[in-house]
């Protein structure tokens, strides 16, 4: 039988080279409604689910399970469900829609910054060392484009499939 160490280290190794500094899902485009729907969440229900982007596990919470467990390999996930969290308790839905419509917030050092008290000190000190993900200057002038590796960005523009204001611009057309 085969020594499974070196193919879990290879694995492992990998696994770090591609997410160790990135943030695999900044969005999710699935419509939750039919996981809803087979789930059939009621108040005594628990669901462990994978983050991802966290916008599954928002939209779980409106049938109000008991317990939802947001689980990811990686952490960076974890911290966009918590600041997606934040902004949500903070009750300030245009800086919501500034940070996840637009993907930027001219005063996002400020605001993450009175956010930190909502969060988990990890996720408060990623986001506070990653602020200017939502800097709206640069070559990628958004959260939804600084994740994506520039010659993904700049292929994707030169394609028309993103555009600098997207998704805020595709969100106003729907």
């Amino acid at each position: 039988m085969e020594d499974a160490a070196p193919k879990s280290a290879l694995h492992l190794l990998l696994f770090n080279f591609l997410h160790g500094t990135s943030l695999v899902y900044n969005a999710t485009w699935e419509d939750p409604r039919i996981d809803r729907e087979l789930l059939k969440l009621e108040p005594d229900s628990e669901v462990v689910a994978i983050t991802s982007a966290g916008c599954n596990i928002l939209d779980m919470l409106l049938d109000g399970p008991s317990r939802i467990h947001a689980v990811d390999l990686n952490p960076r996930q974890n911290h966009v469900l918590e600041l997606k969290m934040a902004l949500l308790a903070a009750g300030d839905f245009d800086d919501l829609f500034q940070f996840f419509g637009i993907g930027s917030h001219p005063r996002r050092r400020q605001i993450l910054t009175s956010l930190a008290g909502r969060m988990t000190p990890e996720a408060a000190s990623y986001r506070r060392r990653h602020a200017d993900a939502f800097s709206p200057h640069g070559l990628r002038p958004s959260f939804y484009h600084i994740h994506l590796p520039p010659i993904f960005w700049r292929s994707a523009v030169a394609q028309g499939t993103i555009w600098p204001g997207w998704p805020a611009d595709f969100l106003r057309r729907v």
